[in-house]
């Protein structure tokens, strides 16, 4: 089991408002023993992410706000310094132009190739966030970003719809040989 773990904006409350929320997080983490299952702990900071590096049941997330068309050698190893993965916006990996389908990045193959783990977020259901080619189906979706673009796993605000797709007819059509991880959470980024 992986729980998720974001802490956007711990360099502001440590720097500006003098709040630990690092060790606020690490404690409530052990507390509560998921100290000794796989956490993923997100964040947009470099620093606060290196705080986490002496747990090996974290896997640092880097979370990447702008969109991305590619990725430099040199950018995928300042990342892996830092991080085990990535979260990135869907617009990375899949280009969608007047709300079709217009292609597929070389973002996912070339943060694999560095081998880091890419996560994309937000799936959401609603008819306006998908593309057309999607059937307006948001299972479609789900399945395009594993099957086609080999995402290691994706962020969405609908856990049902995660679920579904997990269950049994889907997981036999689409996930039998792969190791992907679907993460429901609710957030308001993006």
């Amino acid at each position: 089991m992986r729980t998720p773990i974001a802490s956007q904006n711990a360099a502001y409350l440590a720097s500006k408002k003098g709040l630990d929320i690092v060790n606020a997080v690490s404690s409530a983490l052990k507390n509560a023993t998921f100290d000794k299952q796989q956490v993923l702990v997100q964040s947009d900071d470099s620093s606060v992410l290196s705080k986490f590096k002496d747990n090996p049941s974290y896997k640092r997330v880097m979370f990447l706000n702008e969109r991305m068309g590619n990725v430099p050698r040199k950018t995928a190893e300042e990342i892996i310094k830092y991080a085990e993965a990535v979260n990135i916006p869907k617009s990375s990996v899949i280009e969608v132009y007047s709300s079709f389908l217009y292609r597929l990045t070389n973002v996912v193959k070339e943060l694999k190739e560095a081998n880091i783990t890419v996560f994309v977020r937000n799936l959401k259901n609603e008819y306006t966030s998908l593309a057309f080619d999607y059937w307006s189906d948001p299972n479609v979706e789900i399945a395009t970003y594993i099957q086609t673009a080999k995402v290691d796993g994706i962020f969405t605000d609908f856990p049902a719809t995660s679920s579904r797709f997990i269950s049994k007819s889907f997981k036999s059509q689409c996930l039998s040989s792969s190791k992907q991880t679907i993460i429901s959470v609710a957030t308001s980024q993006d």
